[in-house]
């Protein structure tokens, strides 16, 4: 049966041809994770030499200070007791990103290996003549490591994907992502019913945490610095619900504000309604590109965003949304014209808050409108209870369950059906 081990994986400042500051903090790094209790440091492929060297590659004298600076760390006291995996020129993948070619050739033969002759300056410290080269797995005692036929996972939410907070080629650069079509509303539910089901105790401190990308040290008392929801400026909650309206109702910012005015009524005025309406459709249109490459996860959510898969929109959109936007405008001035209160009635009551309609109109909104309804709109219209409030433009008022926000809301709504012939 295996145990556990701690692995650190280090990401340097290095500099091409730097050899005594690239070893300086390589052995830093080493030392770092032997005081973090890691077993094995692995670091990258040209931390040695440093990156970018280029047609020094052609030069033997960069291969030889690269094995003189290998020599150095491998001798050091550091490395004692510890598996190091260091980088240096030997061969290169060749992607054709960055002319790997021209210095190095490919590692063709899977899974096999050849001798390599070492320098001399290493046999004289080691009395080794040769080591394996080539696509191997390194095997102890304790572990073993190898490429094998692993797969990378990945770890962005279907919530964050539709807003785009994440980074392309980074979060997106993995094989599969177990929860890329999960919302992270789901996510907290799954792990409270296995804490719950299984006794899982050490999921309390997962669920209870706010989500936070680590992007920002946290304080010195422990406090986190950055979170997810203030960095997107929308909660998770928000998302999941500009999601399905926009995937599973087929809204556009005008609609979509439509709909929350009313679903949002008790909490936010149309003016805040709009404000949240016109973020999400910027951050959505800007970062949509990032939805092509987005790694295959299984679509668990029906408002999954995947581009080339599921959700086929445009990946390249005008940001400013301008003749939608302005729509959404022309209707809260409306929204807000209806309640403006008069010179004379400071609290005006429910029958001031109906705006003018002619009688075919009032008649219209007593219709059974259910063949139009949807299961997000249906409840939309019931008022707001005798015991509500409702708050717009800083005027509070208190209306009755068939309230003037209602009656406007359905008016508004049928306005939108006559514009596009489509029921909302």
């Amino acid at each position: 049966m295996g145990r556990k081990i701690t692995v650190a994986v280090t990401t340097l400042n290095q500099w091409a041809l730097d050899f005594e500051g690239n070893m300086a903090r390589i052995l830093q790094s080493i030392l770092e994770a032997k005081d973090m209790g890691a077993s094995y440091r692995t670091g990258p492929e040209l931390e040695v030499c440093g990156y970018s060297c280029e047609d020094h590659f052609r030069e033997p004298d960069t291969f030889l200070h690269s094995w003189e600076t290998f020599l150095e760390i491998m001798m050091s006291p550091f490395c004692e007791n510890m598996l190091v995996d260091v980088g240096m020129p030997m061969a290169m993948c060749d992607d054709g990103n960055y002319r790997e070619s021209r210095w190095f050739t490919a590692w063709t033969k899977a899974q096999k290996t050849e001798e390599y002759l070492l320098p001399h300056l290493i046999k004289e410290h080691t009395g080794q003549e040769t080591v394996p080269f080539g696509d191997a797995v390194i095997a102890t005692p304790e572990t073993c490591i190898g490429p094998g036929g692993l797969l990378v996972l990945g770890s962005s939410n279907v919530d964050e994907s539709l807003r785009g907070y994440l980074t392309k080629y980074d979060c997106s650069s993995a094989d599969i992502n177990p929860i890329g079509g999960i919302s992270k509303t789901d996510l907290l539910r799954f792990l409270s019913y296995a804490k719950k089901k299984y006794s899982l105790t050490a999921l309390e401190s997962i669920i209870d945490a706010p989500p936070t990308a680590e992007l920002e040290p946290l304080l010195e008392n422990g406090q986190l610095l950055q979170t997810d929801e203030e960095d997107m400026g929308m909660s998770y909650s928000e998302l999941s619900e500009y999601g399905r309206l926009r995937k599973q109702f087929f809204c556009g910012p005008y609609s979509m504000f439509c709909r929350l005015v009313s679903t949002w009524k008790s909490d936010l005025t149309p003016k805040e309604v709009a404000e949240k309406v016109k973020h999400f459709f910027r951050c959505y249109a800007i970062n949509r590109h990032k939805m092509t490459v987005l790694t295959p996860s299984v679509h668990a959510e029906i408002y999954s965003p995947d581009d080339n898969r599921f959700d086929h929109r445009p990946f390249l959109y005008r940001a400013n949304w301008s003749w939608q936007f302005k729509a959404i405008d022309d209707e809260i001035d409306k929204l807000q014209s209806a309640y403006a209160p008069s010179s004379t009635q400071i609290r005006p009551n429910s029958d001031d808050l109906v705006p003018s309609l002619d009688t075919s109109t009032q008649q219209s909104l007593h219709m059974d409108d259910s063949k139009h309804s949807s299961p997000m709109s249906s409840a939309s219209f019931d008022g707001v209870s005798a015991a509500g409030h409702l708050l717009i433009d800083n005027v509070e008022t208190q209306g009755a369950k068939s309230s003037g926000f209602s009656k406007v809301h359905v008016n508004v709504l049928g306005k939108l059906k006559d514009r596009t012939g489509i029921p909302v």
